[in-house]
């Protein structure tokens, strides 16, 4: 379904000479639709900066090209100064205008081709409406239904929490449509959020996968299936209930999974706006008989919460979520009563997606669950507070109280940190297997860290003038600790060395959002030396070997992602544009 590698061929450096046999398509019809939707994109502007202020704390507008109805850019419009997107393109501002006496210089030929590039990785990964509704048979019992719930319920319910798990599990052991006694709308809509779960579990387990026990085009045919079950544009129309949030929910998340991020993005928004209508971001006091309805709305709202935020983190758009609105909503008991396997059902393992069945998951106490949960709604917290507080506008504060307003996270962050209750050990692809939710968490503690710290990668002598000695100093740490948290996210990813069980071991909704963020904070550094303003100067072989191997991994990912294929296509070019400046001395040396 993939090609091997990108279609646009990088040709100026050793990047595209490692593997010529494989450069090329797969198909002539990949080639020609990845092709289409490379050519169908603009690039992002630039970064309007004021002086006044340390650099960072001013937003970030950035322009990508309108979304096609079918497979294109699957990021479009605004991309906000908190994006990893917008990081890149500040790369390439500081790469294409180097020192003042640098004008005269001729451009490489790499850097010629950097200036080109759309800097957005996110592709649409597939045509979701390709299956036509009408040719799918929505009431037919899914052979696999366990396994793809599993895999839902294992991989995305912990961070996730959508629908009633006990109750869907219940119904679903019983019988795929509910019994006679259910009016027919109401089995209809359950119907519709089975095939949705359905349609995430298949989707999870064909990531990277040459022998998955569903088909590459699984999760399409479920789509279908949902929609001609009433989920579809209808269900924004019509009047808010509880489980047509769950549902717009799901709908969002399985857009993220696809990369599908503005749809996912306005989709998201519109699930938040039904739940507040319904209240369910406020407390309710509630007899014994209804506390049940209470929790699982409430897992509902912070679900919502948490998919907001990450996608708030990936585009740079401001939440949904206003600033005062009143969230008095318990998060207790939350995931309290979940089990991490599918006893239920009898489903111990699913089939390994590279071989032998292998357990999904080690048994994880139902205590862990509800902790995770909880420390996962803190990130999401924290990640509000970064956005609105040091990105949201160009602050009026002084320098002083930007860093107090920066400490004061940061020291949140590290009291976060703390709270997880094993640290990661020698990392193995067993253990990580094992340990998926804590894995995530730690991935998610560096995310904030890299957005916290992002800010000071900046030209702060040609910005901050006459500031006290100390800031200069406190900027420099603070940078410092950007590029370290990048690396000990891409040391996370490279403990894994078995590259075929990327898919099992890393969380397949926000990988590469990770990773690429790391990558543009290293790159975003190694740029800075252009304008000869570098923070760590003699850290530069270890970020560029970093990088390298960055690449290595992305292109174990193409093997399913076209997103992934974009984003080495864009680390490459970068790398190359770094590597072609120093060869010829531009800007000074290392």
């Amino acid at each position: 379904m993939f090609p091997t590698q990108l279609s646009v061929k990088l040709t100026f450096t050793q990047y595209d000479q490692e593997d010529d046999a494989t450069e090329t398509a797969s198909s002539p019809s990949d080639t020609a639709q990845y092709g289409s939707t490379m050519t169908s994109m603009t690039s992002v502007h630039g970064e309007a900066v004021t002086p006044a202020s340390v650099g960072p704390s001013n937003p970030r507008a950035a322009s990508i090209g309108p979304t096609h109805l079918a497979q294109g850019p699957g990021a479009s419009g605004l991309i906000g100064k908190l994006s990893e997107i917008s990081w890149l393109e500040t790369a390439r501002d500081h790469i294409l205008q180097g020192p003042t006496d640098d004008w005269r210089r001729p451009r490489s030929l790499a850097t010629e081709w950097l200036a080109t590039q759309d800097l957005s990785y996110h592709l649409d990964e597939a045509n979701l409406l390709s299956v036509d509704e009408e040719s799918v048979d929505e009431y037919q019992w899914p052979s696999m239904a366990a396994t793809m719930a599993g895999a839902f319920f294992d991989t995305l319910y912990p961070t996730f929490p959508f629908v009633n798990k006990e109750q869907f599990l219940q119904e679903l052991s019983q019988s795929y449509f509910l019994p006679d006694r259910h009016p027919l709308g109401e089995r209809r809509r359950w119907l519709a959020m089975a095939n949705m779960i359905f349609c995430l579990g298949s989707k999870w387990l064909m990531q990277g996968s040459a022998n998955s026990p569903v088909g590459q085009e699984d999760h399409l045919v479920y789509y279908a299936r949902a929609r001609k079950l009433g989920l579809d544009h209808r269900i924004i129309l019509d009047h808010p209930t509880p489980t047509q949030v769950d549902a717009l929910g799901l709908v969002a998340l399985y857009l993220t999974m696809n990369h599908q991020i503005t749809r996912a993005w306005q989709t998201i928004a519109n699930a938040i706006r039904h739940a507040v209508t319904l209240g369910m971001h406020l407390a309710v006091h509630t007899s014994p008989r209804m506390s049940r309805t209470c929790t699982n709305q409430a897992s509902t709202w912070y679900a919502l919460y948490n998919l907001e935020m990450f996608l708030v983190e990936m585009t740079g758009r401001p939440t949904s979520m206003i600033s005062d609105l009143e969230m008095t909503v318990s998060q207790e008991g939350v995931l309290s009563d979940s089990e991490s396997r599918l006893t239920e059902l009898g489903q111990e393992c699913v089939p390994h997606t590279f071989g032998s069945p292998r357990v999904l998951q080690r048994p994880v106490p139902q205590q862990s669950l509800s902790k995770y949960f909880s420390r996962r709604l803190h990130v999401s917290r924290i990640s509000r507070r970064i956005s609105t507080t040091l990105y949201a506008g160009v602050l009026t504060a002084d320098s002083a109280e930007f860093q107090g307003s920066v400490l004061s996270v940061e020291l949140e962050i590290e009291e976060l940190a703390s709270s997880v209750a094993r640290p990661l050990p020698n990392l193995d692809g067993a253990w990580l297997l094992g340990n998926r939710h804590t894995l995530e968490l730690v991935m998610s503690i560096r995310s904030l860290q890299m957005i916290l710290y992002r800010p000071f990668l900046c030209d702060w002598e040609g910005k901050s003038g006459d500031e006290a000695l100390w800031s200069h100093d406190f900027v420099e740490s603070k940078a410092s600790a950007g590029v370290a948290a990048a690396r000990s996210m891409l040391a996370l990813l490279f403990s894994v060395d078995d590259l075929q069980t990327l898919p099992l071991v890393f969380p397949c909704w926000s990988t590469l959002h990770y990773i690429c963020q790391a990558g543009a904070i290293l790159v975003l550094e190694l740029a800075m030396h252009a304008i000869r303003a570098m923070h760590l100067p003699s850290e530069v072989a270890e970020m560029e070997s970093a990088i390298r191997r960055l690449l290595t991994y992305l292109k174990a990912m193409s093997k399913s992602s076209y997103s992934a294929h974009k984003a080495w296509e864009i680390f490459a070019g970068f790398l190359n544009a770094i590597e072609s400046r120093d060869s010829r001395g531009i800007g000074g040396s290392f």
